[in-house]
């Protein structure tokens, strides 16, 4: 399962298609905490943070790549694309 690589526009969309990419190859774990299993060690944790931190940046173009590839933890990578692109009001969301 692919979906097209994230170019800066239309981040909701992305989003939520990245997610569900994501929670399908069970890598949701370190950047939803919640949905992590009890009984993870820190080294498995680990080895899942680095897949999907990968998985996102192979979905993302390179011009989005350059403003985030400085993130090394996966939750911090997935902030700092919100914070980057997701749209800060309704209208915004609406028309883009």
């Amino acid at each position: 399962m692919e979906i097209e690589k994230f170019n800066g526009k239309k981040f909701e969309s992305w989003k939520l298609k990245m997610e569900d990419l994501l929670v399908d190859k069970q890598q949701w774990a370190t950047i939803n905490p919640g949905t992590k299993h009890a009984a993870m060690l820190q080294e498995d944790l680990d080895k899942v943070d680095k897949k999907e931190r990968s998985t996102i940046l192979l979905c993302l173009l390179d011009l989005v790549l350059l403003n985030v590839s400085g993130e090394e933890i996966t939750k911090n990578l997935w902030e700092k694309l919100r914070n980057l692109y997701q749209s800060k009001c309704l209208v915004n969301k609406l028309f883009h």
